[in-house]
């Protein structure tokens, strides 16, 4: 988030709603500086830099990948098979969706993902104390998620889809 970063390191807070360039700030990330780099030497945007990271075991690289790779062919590349994980791409971790086998890259992808779905050890041994939804990082209603899988009921699919599976709810 810029604004965190503008009070680190500016020491200067900016409201939520405030678009930093209103207050002549300018952020930007390594990768639209290195794409202006490349433009102002007359070298084409042809392709980006990501991550491609498996959240089930914590490795991660940075990749390149020219625009129209096949994400999934890039991800396997990177981390190597599947072997059965959920696989995501996204213009972040925190704004993720499902990999679909034709995905290709694109200006907007930022990272490339590896995870499994989210297990709960034991829905019945909730107490309702709201660590689980305190920790996610999408502010997902998970209490109601684990009520869900204790009772067999269906989460809804705009939920399913929202939840990028980075399991930091599951106990």
């Amino acid at each position: 988030e810029e604004h965190f970063l503008i009070k680190q390191v500016l020491g200067r807070e900016i409201g939520p709603s405030v678009h930093p360039s209103d207050n002549g700030i300018l952020v930007l990330n390594i990768q639209t500086v290195f794409a202006i780099g490349n433009l102002a030497r007359g070298n084409p945007f042809s392709g980006r830099y990501l991550t491609a990271m498996d959240l089930t075991d914590g490795r991660a690289r940075i990749i390149y990948a020219p625009f129209g790779t096949n994400a999934a062919d890039a991800l396997e590349s990177a981390l190597g098979p599947s072997e059965g994980k959920n696989r995501f791409l996204g213009d972040g971790v925190m704004n993720c969706h499902a990999l679909h086998a034709d995905d290709p890259i694109t200006p907007q992808t930022n990272c490339l993902i590896y995870a499994v779905p989210i297990h709960f050890s034991d829905p019945s041994a909730c107490m309702g104390c709201g660590t689980c939804q305190r920790k996610c990082p999408l502010k997902l209603p998970v209490a109601g998620l684990i009520k869900a899988a204790k009772y067999g009921t269906p989460v809804p699919i705009k939920i399913q889809k929202a939840c990028i599976r980075c399991n930091a709810c599951g106990y």
